[in-house]
């Protein structure tokens, strides 16, 4: 009765199984769409992994429920695929194989992290379609051709979360189509083709969410093919290195953090009808030799520093009927000759074209509407010679009025300059006359937004400075100027930095948060900086309040200063820092208030120490002063506060002495900008 049973059983499911194999249709015309042939609908499986060399397919299918042949193509199917414990440290490696093979409908994950391990593997393996699968969390790559795999069609795939690239096309891996996969937040890039891989066809893909990469080709990949893929949130998004001959068309790049496509030492390439917007920096970033490039009819909008950017000896490329508009820079070419910019649109960017150090371009037919913000400046003050940027220079060209006597100093004022992501804004040398930079803008610069070396008697009042790498640089040798009233905030660097041999200068009353490293820094490697005030700034939200970095810094004051909600409050970190005052300063909400590692810094002069908010009191005899000492201030030195402020009246925060402060917010040079915010921290009267 049971073998009755048990055949019964078997006719029905060949019943229900062989009209499905009938009814299949599969077409194998030579159009990439077209191989792709529909699933198999059958029963899942699971497997550890799975391994075929090109003379074991026919055993693997007649041995294994997930691989069949038919209508000639062997087909895997259907299969899970936990690759933890794979001797292989893959989850389907196929090698040495020629036939036509399927992989489709298998998720795999956990393969591990050896050289070419990867969630599906072929090496030296062609005539394969894998679509239509999920490989996930695997060690190293989600998918990779290894060595002389061609012809194969890899498609309708999710691959995401590798711990290095999700596709991956290695050692002349020739006429593969990568079409319409999803190959996303993988850590390094999502579609990497690498070393001689050529004329393979990347189309449809999604590649967004990967740690460096979008899509990659590195190393004499040439005459490939990418269009219609949307490579988005990425570090860059398409990068191409010494690669020749390709071409990318109507691709969507955007929102990627670096450029949206980059080419570095690359001839020949055709980019064109391409959406490049809202990029952090750069549209299309062309460097280091690329040559005889045709960048055309592409939309480049938005992007924060520069549209379409050339440098480092790219010469001889075409810039053609692009459409760039509404960037801080249209076009720089940097250092690049005999390029040929004509008929672009270039509207409402900060400036239109730009060119330094570069001869023999023809920059004709474009249509720019009008410039808004001032080019860097550059001044040294002892250059001599025909066009030395000197301040005869400067006066000349309308940058600055005066004679730069102590009575009639040279006066920079009221501009709005960008560094455009790859320049200084103001930088004056070797410069020794008077002079005042005010009620300026500047951002988007390397290095500092304004930057000096071997600068005196200068003042620099009420700047906007935010949103550079530093804001303001006194880089070396710079000593007796005032920085006063200034904003330098949100600053990938330092706020304001002081280095080497910088000495007797003022930092009072500026505004220096939101920086990623320090609101204030001193560091001058192993050299000194002696007597600088810095006095009632507010220095808030940054990784540093103040820090003194690397370097001998004595008899510096440091005072009066709102120090909040800083990873670190005051950072001395060398031990070479000694006899330095900090008094009468505010710390709150700061990760940590201080440290010291230096000699002899005093925390407190004779009638007063700082605030600190974790130790306001008591204060017996309402002197304004804690009873005790703060004794928490970390780091080698030992260093305490003996006249730590005690907690106001009725529990204001501000210490005793001060009953307010008072914000006043100046417009600058009628921009509609916070010229400088003023603290003032007014005494209240004592009566004996």
């Amino acid at each position: 009765m049971k073998n009755k049973t048990t055949k019964l059983v078997i006719i029905l499911m060949v019943g229900l199984v062989f009209p499905l194999i009938l009814t299949s249709n599969f077409n194998f015309s030579s159009e990439s769409n077209s191989k792709i042939i529909k699933p198999e609908v059958s029963g899942g499986y699971t497997e550890s992994y799975i391994h075929i060399t090109g003379g074991n397919w026919s055993s693997t299918a007649s041995s294994k429920p997930w691989c069949y042949f038919d209508n000639g193509y062997y087909i895997i199917e259907n299969v899970t695929i936990d690759a933890s414990s794979s001797p292989t440290g893959s989850g389907i490696f196929i090698e040495s194989s020629a036939v036509f093979f399927i992989i489709r409908n298998c998720t795999i994950y956990n393969a591990g992290g050896g050289v070419l391990d990867a969630g599906i593997r072929l090496n030296t393996a062609s005539n394969g379609q894998i679509y239509n699968n999920t490989c996930f969390n695997n060690g190293k790559y989600g998918i990779v051709l290894y060595f002389y795999c061609d012809d194969n069609i890899i498609s309708g795939n999710v691959v995401t979360n590798s711990q290095y690239v999700g596709l991956y096309l290695v050692s002349t891996c020739n006429n593969n189509d990568i079409i319409g996969n999803d190959v996303n937040n993988n850590s390094n890039s999502g579609i990497s083709l690498y070393n001689n891989c050529n004329n393979n066809n990347i189309t449809g893909n999604t590649a967004r969410d990967n740690g460096n990469r979008g899509i990659q080709l590195h190393t004499t990949c040439n005459s490939n093919t990418f269009s219609g893929n949307i490579v988005n949130d990425n570090n860059y998004g398409i990068d191409i290195t010494t690669s020749d001959n390709n071409y990318f068309t109507k691709n969507e790049v955007y929102e990627n953090s670096q450029s949206g496509i980059y080419l570095s030492g690359s001839e020949n390439n055709n980019i064109t009808e391409n959406n490049l917007d809202t990029n952090e920096k750069y549209g299309i970033e062309i460097k280091s030799s690329s040559i005889w490039n045709n960048i055309t009819r592409n939309t480049v909008n938005d992007n924060t520093l520069i549209g379409i950017y050339l440098q480092t000896t790219s010469d001889n490329n075409l810039i053609e009927n692009n459409t760039i508009n509404r960037n801080d820079l249209g076009i720089l070419l940097d250092q690049s000759d005999n390029n040929n910019v004509t008929d672009n649109i270039l509207h409402d960017n900060s400036r239109c074209i730009l060119e330094i150090a570069s001869t023999g371009n023809i920059i004709i037919n474009n249509d720019c509407t009008s410039t808004t913000v001032q080019e860097p400046i550059f001044i040294d003050g002892i250059a001599t010679g025909v066009g030395a940027h000197n301040w005869t220079w400067a006066i000349n060209q309308g940058l600055c009025t005066g004679s730069g006597t102590k009575e009639l100093p040279y006066v920079i004022e009221n501009l709005k300059i960008s560094g455009f992501g790859v320049m200084k804004g103001i930088e004056i040398r070797n410069s020794d006359v008077y002079f005042i930079i005010q009620d300026c803008e500047i951002y988007h610069c390397t290095t500092g937004g304004i930057y000096f070396n071997n600068v005196t008697n200068s003042q620099l009042i009420e700047n906007n400075c935010s949103n550079n790498y530093q804001g303001i640089n006194l880089y070396d040798k710079c000593d007796f100027n005032e920085i006063i009233g200034n904003v330098a905030n949100d600053n990938s660097n330092h706020g304001i930095f002081i280095g080497d041999y910088c000495d007797n200068n003022t930092i009072s009353y500026n505004i220096a948060s939101y920086n990623d490293e320090a609101g204030i820094v001193l560091a001058g490697g192993d050299l000194s900086s002696y007597n600088n005030t810095i006095s009632e700034n507010t220095v808030n939200n940054n990784n540093y309040g103040i820090r003194f970095g690397e370097g001998d810094f004595h008899f510096n004051k440091i005072s009066g200063n709102i120090i909040k909600s800083n990873n670190i409050g005051i950072s001395i970190e060398d031990t070479g820092c000694s006899n330095n005052s900090i008094y009468n300063n505010i710390f709150l909400e700061n990760g940590i208030h201080a440290i010291d590692n230096g000699i002899d810094n005093k925390w407190n002069i004779s009638t007063i120490g700082n605030y600190w908010d974790n130790h306001t009191g008591p204060d017996s005899n309402k002197d304004g002063i804690v009873d005790n000492p703060y004794n928490y201030i970390g780091g080698s030195a030992g260093s305490i506060d003996y006249l730590p402020i005690a907690e106001g009246v009725s529990g204001n925060p501000l210490p005793p002495g001060v009953i307010a402060v008072i914000i006043v917010v100046s417009v600058a040079g009628g921009l509609g900008l916070i010229g400088a915010v003023y603290m003032f921290l007014i005494k209240r009267r004592t009566t004996k």
